[in-house]
């Protein structure tokens, strides 16, 4: 008999899958060589140890609900704390724009206003990038109609 063929039937004998017949042929096998008598011991003390081993319970049960609360709060302490950093952003913010120094603004004030349908013409060249082309060229025809009357200046405080 082979090797490989002595080691499946020990592995199978260990297991339990072998008829009568077989185990005992085996067995008188195996009687004649010590080495090989030797490893099916191991093997059969092996597989009856997994065996027990499989049926014990598991020691150790996880309370899955204490699990999930505890998860849950954590959740909540994590989006408590984004609230409470973004609370403390907007409020950081607020302070800085209060604190800025007023900017001073020229209003000009026409006494005869330019007509509505002369501002809303838009002829001018096309505006560089980035720029809000309707108020811009709104704003730049607005100017050049009104270059002509005299503005009345005015000084007004606007606090940003």
């Amino acid at each position: 008999m082979n090797d490989a063929t002595l080691e499946r039937l020990m592995m199978d004998a260990a297991l339990g899958a072998l008829n009568e017949d077989v185990q005992e042929l085996l067995m008188a096998h195996l009687a004649g060589d010590e080495k090989r008598a030797r490893e099916a011991e191991e093997l059969q003390t092996l597989v009856t140890k997994t065996r027990e081993a499989m049926k014990e319970e598991c020691p150790a049960r996880p309370d899955l609900q204490a699990m999930r609360s505890r998860m849950r709060i954590d959740r909540a302490v994590q989006w408590g704390g984004r609230i409470v950093a973004v609370a403390a952003c907007l409020l950081i913010g607020f302070g800085i724009a209060r604190m800025r120094p007023a900017k001073e603004v020229q209003v000009v004030v026409h006494e005869n206003p330019a007509n509505p349908a002369v501002i809303a013409v838009n002829d001018s060249p096309p505006t560089a990038e980035g720029e809000l082309w309707s108020a811009q060229r709104i704003y730049r025809n607005a100017i050049e109609v009104n270059r002509n009357e005299k503005p009345k200046a005015a000084i007004k405080r606007i606090f940003q």
